[in-house]
């Protein structure tokens, strides 16, 4: 008999409805046991290779729901745009922001998604199937593109991943500004704060670069700087143990709480503290308080 633990998924309702709705979703799993001190085989979960299975091969005789991608608002013509079959109810579990494009429309009618490319739309759709992440080569190169996609459409572990990659991949004085202007617009804590880490230390060259125009034209950003420039000596906690001075944390470390207390990891370092905040007020100490 499988289990909803054995298949590795979060929760029981989740995994009923999959095997109620999704005829497609079949598991490779038996019994683990041992013969005397000798352990017998024990099968691999293939949850996400048959969910990727699934969703490659989504037509239209098997799928509910069908996103019609093209880019640009101004191209009328149908020519060019690319159709993905998919599963309500497995965008409801996973995407909940694609999902509500699909409220109040009839199953196997074409909704139209503009600007995104076909490419990214397809490495989202995997990971919302799947959790499969994109080579390293196309996470970097795509990072960006892959970010904005992701945070449109509430796919926070692809959002995440990317912009792990943008972050490791080189923050340097040419595109430092650029990269402090885009993460705090996609709410990318993390590379926000790599990014003016580096700026502290890098102000005079960073200040005379092309990107830091664009800075100069916002003052909540500029007083961001101000500040993390006047803190620059102050080493912030490594560790989450500083008495509940969230504001003092590392994004990384706001992040482990939040996961631990299963709230939201996704947004701005003050939406992050926030919920923590929030959270210690109505008494949830949590495993991560």
């Amino acid at each position: 008999q499988i289990t909803y633990e054995a298949a590795g998924v979060e929760s029981r309702p989740y995994f009923d409805n999959l095997i109620t709705n999704c005829p497609e979703f079949k598991f490779n799993m038996c019994d683990i046991g041992r013969v005397g001190d000798e352990r017998i085989w024990e099968p691999s979960n293939t949850l996400s290779a048959d969910m990727l299975k699934m969703i490659d091969s989504a037509d239209a005789s098997n799928s509910d729901v069908v996103f019609q991608i093209g880019k640009g608002r101004k191209t009328k013509k149908k020519k060019g745009k690319e159709l993905f079959h998919a599963h309500r109810n497995i965008i409801l579990a996973r995407a909940p922001i694609l999902a509500s494009l699909t409220e109040d429309i009839e199953d196997g009618t074409p909704i139209p998604v503009e600007d995104v490319d076909p490419g990214i739309f397809r490495m989202l759709l995997r990971f919302v199937y799947g959790g499969e992440v994109p080579p390293k080569d196309v996470l970097k190169d795509e990072a960006r593109t892959l970010i904005r996609a992701a945070d449109r459409f509430g796919v926070t572990g692809l959002k995440l991943s990317a912009e792990v990659a943008l972050a490791s991949s080189g923050i340097n004085v040419e595109n430092c500004a650029e990269l402090i202007l885009f993460a705090d617009g996609t709410n990318c804590a993390m590379l926000k704060e790599a990014a003016m880490d580096y700026f502290v230390t890098n102000s005079v060259e960073i200040m005379a670069s092309d990107g830091y125009k664009d800075v100069k034209e916002s003052p909540d950003i500029l007083q961001e700087l101000l500040l993390a420039m006047s803190a620059g000596g102050k080493k912030r906690p490594a560790s989450g143990n500083s008495n509940g001075d969230f504001k003092r944390m590392r994004v990384s470390t706001l992040r482990h709480k939040l996961d631990k207390k299963g709230l939201d990891v996704d947004g701005s370092k003050d939406m992050l503290v926030a919920r923590l905040e929030n959270a210690v007020a109505g008494g949830d100490t949590g495993s991560g308080g």
